[in-house]
């Protein structure tokens, strides 16, 4: 879902109905569609310098996901809202534990703590990471440095900055591509 978020940066509606037909393919249910939904609009918002929260809330349907977030533990630590709300492997705690941390502490420290709360760790971190990489967060370099072919990390970092500059998002999709053909196969 998180591409869908980048893809359709400028497109809410077509975000919407694309990444509702992205979960139908695999996952046909009520949280599934939610958790696919909030994770790109999510994207969505941080790209576009909205408030994510409202958004979400807004366009997606009630169920676990919805009551979640509109009852997220802003008042907690981090680490005690993560207990509250579980980070285990269902999207009705991976969803809802990565915008939680992302709101609660957008760095690269928060997703340290989002990890090691345990449970779908790949998946919360994944969530997670493409959060930051939507809000342009840069990594400290101190961790970087630390990386055994930093210097090609470095290197590929400075050549998509240059790439990108003045550059709008484009997609390398074929021009005959498109969502709807994909829906298809959901039905």
């Amino acid at each position: 879902a998180a591409p869908l978020g980048v893809y359709y940066h400028n497109n809410l509606n077509k975000l919407i109905e694309s990444a509702i037909t992205d979960a139908k393919i695999t996952h046909n249910s009520p949280d599934a569609i939610a958790g696919s939904l909030s994770v790109a609009l999510m994207i969505y918002a941080l790209i576009n310098k909205i408030d994510p929260l409202p958004l979400i809330l807004d366009n997606i349907q009630d169920c676990v996901i919805k009551d979640k977030l509109l009852s997220l533990p802003m008042s907690m630590s981090l680490t005690e809202g993560l207990e509250k709300i579980g980070t285990g492997f269902d999207v009705r705690q991976t969803a809802p534990a990565a915008i939680f941390t992302y709101l609660k502490d957008p760095t690269f420290n928060g997703g340290v703590t989002l990890i090691r709360a345990g449970g779908d760790t790949d998946t919360n971190a994944s969530i997670f990471g493409t959060f930051l990489g939507a809000n342009k967060y840069k990594f400290p370099e101190h961790l970087i440095l630390q990386l055994d072919k930093h210097e090609e990390v470095i290197e590929l970092d400075n050549k998509i900055k240059e790439k990108k500059k003045g550059a709008r998002l484009s997609s390398n999709l074929p021009e005959n591509f498109k969502c709807e053909k994909i829906s298809k196969i959901g039905r």
